[in-house]
């Protein structure tokens, strides 16, 4: 077959209406091949037959039935074996703007990137009008530790979360063990911060005022520190652009206490406790979290899991990013949704969801 005979093949069938896979392809070369090498003449019903599948001189507004059934198993819906993807450049550039920030290159210079000294200032104010409010209450007795409160600063706020991160390293049976005066147990924690103290900050720490009795009853569960989690979301937004991959994730803070919104998680070891929902990259830096506070959530109902994840990635649209997530989340629908706003997506896909095609949910796939 001569190389203008195949760039006339192919021409053909450009203008079919069909996209033909490589194997249809393959095979319609081979059938040209072997009439032209056996030299034989093709009958008119036969040469109408060919002439439809290559497309003749005409544009073909309209596929015959029965070459209709033979392609069904090749092409439906949009859907194909072929496994290649567009690539959808990434015009986002990973950055690290909070180094202008920045006083030096000291590990606790990083740290005043998020606890910066007017987040700490709002931390301090309502911690003292939480204790004064509740010095003020009647029936506090004349030796409640309460009473020997003193305005908190910004530096011993600073001194109280370094002891309380320190706590995260050196493990104890129980918080008073920190403050242990024998020489073989000390761990210097009183040298910085008497243990009462110490206890008075942490019964006493507020980030926003409680709902006074005459006003009605705040609608969002998390208002007590809603200014922290809102705090931490626009600080790494400020400070921080990632890097063209990112994942969708969720974590629990185990919980056992009363509380509306805690999560039974049958399944888990430790099955309590107080749910969030991340947007991470692959090395696990997060970027923003949201909180699940229960059904009555704004993210809650109908279409959960794709609020969820229109939520935490919404500041990503459009400058090519990909997008993994598991199947709690992952849907069809949501992949072609993410695709319009310039997204990748990859993750695992249940076989239940509503906007499943056939296609997809009838295909075997190979073990691996």
């Amino acid at each position: 077959m001569s190389d203008k005979e195949v760039i006339k093949l192919v021409n053909n069938l450009s203008k079919t209406k069909k996209i033909y896979t490589d194997e249809q392809l393959l095979q319609l070369l081979e059938r040209e091949m072997s009439d032209d090498e056996e030299g034989g003449e093709v009958s008119d019903e036969e040469d109408t037959h060919l002439d439809f599948e290559l497309g003749g001189d005409q544009e073909i507004d309209e596929i015959p039935d029965e070459v209709e059934d033979e392609l069904q198993e090749f092409v439906s819906a949009g859907w194909c074996d072929n496994n290649t993807t567009t690539a959808l450049p990434f015009s986002g550039q990973q950055a690290f703007p909070g180094r202008d920030l920045l006083n030096g290159n000291e590990p606790v210079d990083y740290f005043n990137l998020f606890f910066t000294d007017q987040f700490l200032e709002m931390i301090v104010q309502e911690s003292n009008d939480y204790a004064e409010s509740i010095f003020m209450r009647a029936g506090v007795s004349e030796y409640s530790r309460i009473t020997s409160w003193k305005p908190l600063t910004v530096g011993e706020m600073k001194v109280f979360l370094g002891l309380l991160f320190h706590m995260g390293t050196l493990k104890a049976v129980r918080m008073t063990d920190y403050w242990k005066q024998a020489p073989l147990f000390s761990l210097g924690f009183g040298a910085y911060m008497s243990r009462n103290r110490f206890f008075l900050i942490m019964r006493c720490m507020h980030f926003a005022k409680n709902a006074s009795p005459e006003d009605p009853a705040p609608q969002d569960r998390l208002y007590k520190v809603r200014p922290l989690i809102t705090h931490f979301n626009e600080r790494v937004k400020l400070v921080y652009y990632p890097h063209k991959n990112l994942c969708i994730d969720e974590s629990v803070m185990l919980w056992r206490g009363r509380l509306f919104f805690r999560v039974y998680i049958q399944n888990k070891r430790h099955k309590y406790g107080v749910k969030f929902y991340l947007l991470t990259e692959p090395n696990g830096f997060i970027l923003r979290c949201i909180v699940y506070s229960g059904k009555s959530d704004v993210l809650a109902g109908v279409g959960h899991a794709e609020k969820i994840v229109n939520s935490l990635t919404e500041d990503f649209y459009d400058a090519g990013h990909s997008l993994f997530m598991d199947n709690y989340y992952n849907s069809v629908g949501l992949a072609e949704r993410l695709l319009e706003k310039k997204t990748n997506c990859t993750g695992t896909l249940r076989k239940d969801r509503k906007e499943n095609p056939k296609e997809v949910t009838t295909k075997k796939l190979k073990k691996g």
